[in-house]
């Protein structure tokens, strides 16, 4: 536990040098002030558990700097030495919230013991305070209001000006899951790669750190631009075990007074309730998760078998039409042939994906070929083309964009992106979409980008999960950009997205390149 601190604020030089000797013999942090505008400036600066002062000295009283400390926000156990306990300003003085007086001459038996209890009482009530919060999170019935809970009443009990929590996005990066009190330009779907800024460090190292001052000046932090005057920070990393859950986040930025290693204490205690509330809110999510996807898994083993064997007929019928349209000329014919060439390349497409299901259900793995991602987007733009009609399409497709991979997958990734695409932008008369593909060194990149409606920065992190959606009624299950991106790790890749409310969104594939 940290050192208790003390303020004594007293006219008499000699009592300072006296009870300070004292306490410092025992101990304590302690620093001195001549009268009552020396004290508030020192209040002013730095928080202290404990305000020694006299009742009667020159200007202004001890009971007069009581009042406008606690007008300042001090929540400091106060003391008040005095010769006249009895008197009516010593009666003033506990009104005001002293917690006790102490008649001169006294021993020093009797000082140490005073602000001993002056000290366990400061403490025990911000213990208590932050216990109170913790009550809050837990009593919270809304498991997706959890972290704007443990922001909000950590900047209260703590009394910071701002306050984030970021949790992890993959194996490298943070992103704020709530925020409170940060400029406009540091809101949103802010990303913090592991490694890198104040957070990013905190959570690599997974130690908690105070800073006292601009970050920048910390020989820690040289180099990391913090947003904003920030005046001191509390950065607590919420571990279980060695396995990172969330970064909490605490500033002070209005308030002069800097948080102090007694407050880090105070931080560690709603760390670990934190924590508690976030492994709870992860567990219930997981039962159900986990039921799901039991469910899944047996609508996905009895749609195999009863799709297979009808995509086989429809298959082999198609084969026959289009061996009986290809001699065939006149108005039209043409567009019946392209049809009906399109209609079985999405039939075999079918059949691929119901084997490949069935294989995924057995435990057995595909063997992958080079193919060339033009293709598997232009296959996914011919099969989406009635979801993105009312849009107005425009395609950049470059050149060594092959992958080792599965093409009727990878394709299902794009046509996924693209039907997403086209559900944003209905009824939106400007609709626009754009996909491009590129090699940059050894990576592909896909990017379908939308004028639609954006993402909002709470979800951006949550599209990914399996049956999470923003659509409403029936038209979504969750489980499109879920099994994309399952898709595109086992190939080795990221699907990420980046998206601003009002201007749209931009789906971004990446991949190894073969060769």
């Amino acid at each position: 536990m940290s050192r208790a601190s003390v303020l004594v604020v007293d006219d008499d030089a000699d009592f300072r040098s006296l009870v300070r000797g004292e306490l410092v013999d025992a101990g304590y942090d302690v620093t001195l002030a001549a009268g009552a505008e020396e004290g508030l400036q020192k209040l002013a600066g730095e928080n202290v558990d404990v305000l020694l002062l006299d009742l009667v000295m020159p200007g202004k009283s001890g009971c007069e700097l009581l009042r406008e400390a606690r007008q300042m926000g001090v929540q400091s156990e106060t003391v008040v030495v005095t010769a006249y306990p009895e008197s009516d300003m010593a009666g003033q003085c506990l009104e005001a919230g002293a917690f006790e007086l102490l008649e001169k001459p006294f021993s020093s038996r009797l000082l140490l013991s005073t602000v001993a209890h002056a000290v366990e009482r400061s403490r025990l009530l911000r213990t208590a305070t932050l216990y109170d919060a913790s009550r809050a999170v837990f009593a919270s019935q809304d498991p997706g209001a959890i972290p704007q809970v443990i922001v909000e009443t950590a900047a209260s009990a703590l009394r910071a000006d701002q306050a984030s929590l970021m949790v992890p996005e993959g194996p490298h990066h943070l992103v704020v899951a709530y925020s409170k009190g940060f400029p406009e330009s540091a809101r949103g779907s802010y990303v913090v790669r592991i490694g890198e800024g104040i957070a990013g460090r905190v959570a690599e190292e997974g130690k908690p750190v105070l800073i006292v001052g601009p970050a920048s000046e910390d020989p820690r932090f040289r180099g990391v631009r913090a947003h904003g005057r920030v005046h001191s920070s509390i950065v607590y990393p919420l571990l279980a075990g060695t396995r990172l859950v969330g970064v909490l986040n605490m500033s002070r930025v209005h308030e002069h007074t800097p948080f102090r290693p007694a407050d880090l204490e105070l931080a560690s205690v709603f760390a670990s309730q934190a924590l508690l509330a976030l492994e709870n809110v992860s567990l219930v999510r997981k039962a159900v998760h986990n039921e799901r996807l039991a469910f899944a898994g047996r609508l996905a083993a009895e749609l195999t078998h009863e799709v297979a064997n009808p995509a086989a007929f429809v298959i082999s019928n198609l084969e026959f039409l289009l061996e009986e349209l290809r001699p065939a000329s006149g108005p039209g014919a043409a567009e019946r042939l392209a049809a009906a060439r399109d209609a079985l390349e999405g039939a075999r497409r079918i059949a691929r994906v119901v084997g490949d299901m069935r294989g995924a259900l057995r435990g057995e793995e595909k063997e992958l070929s080079t193919c060339d991602l033009n293709d598997a987007v232009r296959f996914a733009l011919r099969m989406s083309a009635l979801q993105v009609s009312n849009a107005e399409i425009t395609t950049s497709l470059g050149d060594g964009v092959q992958v080792r991979g599965d093409e009727a997958r990878l394709g299902q990734v794009f046509l996924n992106l693209l039907v997403n695409a086209g559900q944003a932008l209905a009824g939106r008369p400007d609709a626009r979409v754009r996909v491009t593909t590129e090699r940059s060194g050894d990576e592909v990149r896909v990017m379908i980008a939308d004028n639609g409606p954006g993402i909002a920065p709470a979800d951006q992190r949550r599209i990914f999960d399996a049956f999470f959606t923003t659509k409403r009624g029936e038209s979504g299950s969750g489980l499109g950009l879920a099994i994309s991106r399952e898709i595109v790790s086992q190939h080795g890749g990221e699907l990420t997205v980046e998206s601003e409310v009002g201007k749209g969104s931009r789906f971004i594939v990446k991949l190894p390149a073969a060769g």
